[in-house]
């Protein structure tokens, strides 16, 4: 959220604070009634929208991914050397050809590119792993290589998702503030117009209607010639 759509936020649950505790001053107003139980529903849907839009932060995500995928390189660059050394070790330049990379080519790699890798240099290893006690590979490295290998491969799903629901929320949460503000517009109508001579509600009710950092709104004098701000 925004700092305004937050201050907007504090605004309109002050004003249908204000409302309820002024509750019998309205109750018998069905039109005013309608429009305050609208503003409430609107409220509700905008919490759940904030709650959606929280909940659906893609930055942390991206942070996991990100940390996996530095983890990832680190562990397929030693597996690849071994790799390499056993390749070089016996004259296999079929196996180097599919093996060989430095840290920094696999830095380097587009996320698309480096899944490719990962996947030639796991399936090199799962064909050779008998061949490789000598050289310290594993069927458990290359288990945990293959399970870590396997949820890196679906963080770009979780991460799309995620971001597609956080930006889903933020679409709604703005236009269900268009419409709280229609709706808070309706009522100072309604209050200005059916509620005059109450000066003491309607002053209250322009403070609750305070967006923080700005002007005071004012309420139509009785003469008609103070406009809303």
């Amino acid at each position: 959220m925004t700092l305004f759509e937050k201050t907007f936020r504090d605004m309109q649950r002050n004003s249908i604070s204000y409302i309820r505790t002024n509750e019998s001053l309205w109750t018998a107003q069905p039109a005013i009634k309608a429009n305050i139980l609208l503003l409430e529903k609107n409220y509700s849907d905008l919490e759940a929208s904030i709650a959606t839009q929280q909940s659906n932060d893609p930055s942390g995500y991206v942070d996991q991914k990100n940390d996996l995928t530095e983890n990832l390189i680190t562990r397929f660059y030693a597996l690849d050397c071994k790799l390499s050394f056993y390749a070089k070790d016996k004259n296999d330049k079929v196996l180097l050809n599919d093996v060989n990379y430095s840290i920094s080519t696999l830095e380097g790699m587009s996320d698309e590119l480096l899944v490719e890798t990962f996947a030639v240099i796991l399936k090199r290893a799962d064909e050779y792993l008998g061949k490789l006690e000598d050289y310290n590979v594993t069927a458990e490295e290359l288990n945990d290589l293959g399970e870590d290998f396997e949820s890196l491969k679906k963080m770009p799903v979780t991460v799309n998702q995620t971001s597609n629901q956080h930006k889903s929320a933020t679409r709604s949460i703005k236009a269900i503030n268009s419409e709280a503000r229609l709706i808070l517009n309706r009522l100072d109508d309604a209050f200005d117009g059916m509620m005059v001579g109450n000066t003491e509600f309607l002053e209250g009710w322009y403070e609750a209607r305070k967006i923080k950092g700005r002007p005071i709104r004012k309420r139509k004098a009785s003469n008609g010639t103070d406009a809303k701000k």
